[in-house]
């Protein structure tokens, strides 16, 4: 009898403890209040990394996200945003003396573009994204900019404007520079920004291209994706289903740089490695950092977590307005798949509204101390506003450069008619000249 209860502990204990381990470290909730967050047990070997909710803002797993380090080409993602955001892709750009020369050596990646030379600027992003061809990188900075000091500038006010803390950037390509830095964190909020324009996807979502022959160059240039977890560049070892796409970077002091995006089950990650000193190495970082994102974590619906027309810590705070005007810039959350949403705690925060922003609060979702994730509350009628007042801006903007497009084309129409007509007049003259001087000596044989 002794012996069966001895059997009976020893099995329950067994059972017991094999229920508290779960997948890549997850543990199942043991008190009925606190939610377990999965934990990362892969070895990640980048010195900076982060995944990222891009649709959220949620971080998943992050090691020394915020310690600056030198990016290296994935700097090229904010050079990308601000070119979509300030130009239009049928737009012409001309290579410079200074963009060409100092990208023009074996050390700097490029497609060997000359001074003078014409390219859409759609086809300067697909080289600067695909390729990374740092004398685009540094055209399109003339172009958007009018100096690349001044596209420098944009670079800046653009990463502070997105969160961005400890980045400070000096150059539109990424070619080494102790003043050019990023934190992992800041570079994951930059990279979902770009995320969301739809010509940024389709640009990285590209794996071969063709530029077609340029002023320059007779014959057409041909692209290749170099992302090896997207397209097999150099080997297929690394490729990942769910993979949409990235930017790759490397320089003797930055080492592997890498940012990633992937899809799956309607969540989309962004998933950046910083001083990456290990070959490849960026890729299973990545990958593994996928894989535990999309394995432990899921959407959850934020009205089942708070309700804003009938909270009332919402009534409190914004005692006066329609609460139905009021509503979550996005319309889930990202949280740990044994999540039970009755047990999670919330604060909110109001925030004063400054002009020609929707934002009012912040929703700030809470596992004790522990921020599982937070979200914008938004005015639905001021962002109409604001959405119809960006939309003016772009066709105003639109509209002016259309108009000094043509200015500058009835300019050298006048220029070249103008011209046209002063050699016409000399050659006129010129003739008179020559018959009159003719005559002349007609007259003095007589």
């Amino acid at each position: 009898m002794f012996k069966l209860k001895l059997f009976k502990k020893f099995i329950t204990t067994i059972v017991t403890a094999s229920m508290c381990v779960g997948f890549m470290g997850q543990t199942v909730n043991a008190t009925e209040n606190t939610i377990i967050k999965p934990a990362m047990t892969d070895e990640i070997l980048a010195e900076s990394a982060i995944v990222m909710d891009i649709d959220t803002g949620t971080v998943l797993y992050e090691k020394n996200a915020d310690v600056q380090q030198h990016p290296a080409s994935i700097t090229k993602i904010l050079t990308a945003l601000i070119a979509l955001e300030n130009g239009k892709l049928d737009e012409e750009v001309t290579f410079s003396q200074q963009a060409v020369g100092k990208n023009e050596s074996s050390a700097s990646a490029h497609i060997a573009r000359d001074v003078g030379e014409k390219m859409s600027l759609k086809d300067c992003m697909y080289a600067m994204m695909l390729v990374s061809a740092n004398e685009c990188a540094d055209a399109i900075a003339e172009h958007i900019g009018g100096s690349i000091d001044n596209f420098v500038e944009m670079m800046n006010k653009r990463a502070k404007e997105l969160g961005c803390t400890n980045s400070h950037f000096v150059c539109s390509n990424g070619l080494t520079d102790e003043n050019h830095y990023v934190s992992a964190r800041d570079m994951a909020l930059i990279a979902a920004k770009a995320y969301q324009n739809p010509e940024f996807r389709k640009i990285i979502g590209t794996k071969k291209y063709t530029i077609k022959p340029t002023n320059i160059h007779p014959e057409p240039t041909y692209l290749l994706n170099q992302h090896d977890m997207y397209h097999p560049y150099r080997t297929s070892k690394y490729l990942y289903k769910y993979c949409k796409g990235g930017k790759t970077g490397y320089t003797d002091i930055a080492k592997n740089t890498l940012v990633t995006y992937a899809e799956k089950d309607g969540m989309r990650l962004v998933a950046v490695v910083l001083k990456d000193t290990v070959s490849y190495s960026k890729y299973k970082d990545t990958t593994a950092m996928f894989e535990y994102g999309f394995n432990n974590y899921k959407h959850f619906s934020a009205d089942g977590i708070i309700n804003l027309k009938s909270n009332k810590k919402i009534k409190k705070l914004y005692k006066g307005k329609n609460l139905k005007d009021l509503s979550l810039e996005s319309g889930y959350v990202t949280l740990p798949n044994n999540t039970d949403t009755s047990k999670v705690s919330y604060d909110i925060k109001k925030v004063k509204r400054l002009q020609g922003s929707a934002k009012v609060g912040i929703l700030t979702l809470k596992n004790g101390d522990e921020v599982l994730g937070t979200t914008n509350i938004l005015n639905k009628p001021e962002l109409k506003r604001e959405q119809a007042r960006i939309k003016a801006e772009k066709e105003a903007k639109a509209a002016r450069a259309k108009r000094v497009k043509v200015f500058k084309t009835v300019f050298w129409i006048i220029v070249i008619v103008g011209a046209a007509v002063v050699v016409g007049l000399y050659v006129i003259q010129k003739k008179n000249n020559l018959k009159r001087r003719r005559r002349k000596r007609r007259r003095r044989k007589k």
